[in-house]
């Protein structure tokens, strides 16, 4: 598959929300994975978003950290051969050894996922809704457009 445009947007596919930073694709077709920030500075809400570019506009957030992401990756859309099996299997041994060795702590995707969604105030068509500061004193802060997801649709 051919992404429309040219990669100038730092591998930014085509319908990717402005919160997404592509991290790794799956050559050849439109499988990406990256880095979903809901704000540039803020690390709670920091997930790894996944989505096939050749099938819809819906993202799945399936990691904490680009370290789940890769097995996640490994195990759901790499495209292995019998020839590929020991190499997939050594990487995920030494991703393992990689991460026991650095002490690097892999928090719960649910925990992350449950985290973000009490921030979300509002659906969205890419399934991950929006987070956007609320003041609940002044009640600034998100505003529902006056169109119908219907109406927006048809555009």
């Amino acid at each position: 598959m051919n992404e429309p445009g040219d990669y100038l947007r730092h591998w930014r596919f085509y319908y990717d929300p402005p919160g997404i930073s592509t991290v790794f694709v799956r050559k050849g077709s439109g499988i990406h994975y990256g880095y979903w920030r809901d704000t540039p500075d803020e690390k709670e809400t920091l997930l790894v978003a996944r989505n096939d570019a050749s099938k819809n506009y819906e993202f799945e957030m399936v990691a904490g950290n680009v370290f789940d992401a890769f097995m996640h990756f490994l195990e759901k859309d790499f495209q292995g051969t019998p020839f590929t099996a020991t190499a997939v299997s050594n990487a995920k041994k030494s991703l393992q050894k990689f991460l026991h060795a650095n002490e690097v702590k892999l928090e719960s995707l649910e925990k992350l996922r449950l985290a973000r969604s009490t921030k979300v105030v509002c659906k969205t068509f890419h399934r991950a809704g929006i987070v956007v500061p609320f003041n609940s004193n002044t009640k600034l802060g998100y505003r529902p457009l006056i169109e119908s997801d219907a109406e927006i649709k048809i555009y």
